[in-house]
């Protein structure tokens, strides 16, 4: 298919940011458009375009990844969680990931820290219907059913939580060593300087 004449470019100088912003804003408008059922077809086509010729933008990145959408599915299908609930647990796993080194963290990281969070999310959401359903008269079968549920969801937050811990030592001791052989590198730069001095003086 052939890209429009007046589509948007990004410009090869950094000086000009407006037609970044340009991009940016006719991008969020194509994902408005086509964030729906049956979007037009060549309003989806502009937005692979865009995606593809503006990768250096990172444009994807604009809109919440596939934790985002878990986490809003999740919260939505809460039914005993009035809108309030639904705003203030939206905006306490905002700051859990922000607790956890998100915004400093490399991607790797950032994937398990909200993995982490949507796992701390589930097993509150588990123990909720654990309490629920097994506080009062219940059947034997209903409550081996949430013993299950509620130790699996345990099971994975601990799990996921170990994986963090362990993959954030792991960065911290590779930053550790290459600060270590940078400054090795700089103590040798000085040494052969003095070096080259009282040999010249």
């Amino acid at each position: 298919m052939a890209k429009k004449a007046n589509a948007i470019t990004t410009s090869e100088s950094p000086g000009e940011p407006s037609n970044e912003n340009q991009i940016r804003e006719r991008f969020f408008e194509l994902v408005h458009k086509t964030n729906k059922n049956d979007p037009r077809p060549a309003d989806v086509e502009e937005l692979r375009e865009m995606l593809s010729d503006h990768r250096g933008l990172a444009l994807w990145r604009m809109v919440g990844g596939i934790a985002q959408a878990v986490e809003l599915t999740m919260l939505s299908r809460a039914s005993f969680l009035t809108p309030a609930l639904r705003e203030c647990w939206s905006e306490r796993l905002r700051q859990t990931r922000l607790d956890l080194g998100y915004n400093n963290a490399p991607e790797a990281e950032q994937l398990l820290i909200a993995h982490v969070a949507l796992c701390w999310l589930r097993l509150n959401l588990v123990e909720h219907g654990y309490t629920s359903n097994t506080s009062g008269e219940h059947t034997l079968t209903a409550g081996i059913y949430w013993e299950k549920r509620l130790t699996a969801a345990q099971r994975r937050y601990t799990r996921a939580v170990e994986t963090l811990a362990k993959v954030q030592a792991l960065t911290a001791a590779t930053r550790l060593m290459e600060s270590r052989t940078e400054a090795a590198s700089a103590a040798k730069r000085v040494n052969n300087v003095r070096t080259l001095k009282a040999l010249t003086a």
